[in-house]
């Protein structure tokens, strides 16, 4: 089967550099094709995990060859970088800084300080009214496109299908200018 031969061929591309774009570029695969393997085939997606790893590591020995190339041509960004990492004489000194209040409530003068979850709330908040305004936006020029597996675009989605929509509304209007 050609899915078989090709999700290997895909595979060993993954384990010389760990990017899934370059490696299905490489292979003639579309990225959605491989994150559909990924969905319905857990032997691949336990196999594309090991060649990740596989990937990283050929990766991080590809990067620290250049490093040690560079440090032989005399670099010294190269140099500092190297030491810096690999002795502890040139490491950064860590240092713990905490600052303790003691009180027992906020001022009458001071608001309540907000927390991560607060901030987290907000920026949820804002993200939700954003997709909604973008979605409103583009529904005005019709209906939106559905995605390469037949579904539609939720609310969470719709950021990352920007371009996609734009181009879907592009390719519409030339074609009923035809």
């Amino acid at each position: 089967m050609i899915d078989e031969v090709t999700k290997r061929a895909l595979l060993k591309e993954l384990e010389k550099t760990d990017n899934i774009y370059a490696a299905c570029h490489k292979v003639g695969v579309a990225p959605a094709t491989y994150y559909r393997w990924i969905q319905n085939d857990k032997q691949f997606k336990k196999d594309a995990a090991a060649a990740k790893r596989i990937g990283r590591k050929n990766i991080a020995d590809i990067s620290e060859h250049g490093l040690l190339i560079k440090i032989k041509e005399g670099n010294m960004e190269a140099i500092k970088y190297g030491l810096r990492h690999n002795h502890k004489r040139y490491m950064p000194k860590k240092e713990d800084k905490v600052i303790i209040e003691h009180r027992s409530g906020p001022k009458a003068s001071e608001e309540p300080k907000q927390t991560i979850e607060d901030f987290i709330d907000i920026m949820t908040s804002r993200n939700e009214e954003e997709a909604a305004a973008m979605r409103a936006k583009y529904e005005k020029m019709g209906p939106l496109p559905l995605k390469s597996d037949g579904t539609p675009i939720s609310n969470e989605e719709i950021g990352m299908y920007e371009g996609f929509i734009i181009e879907y509304f592009k390719k519409k209007k030339a074609e009923d200018e035809r």
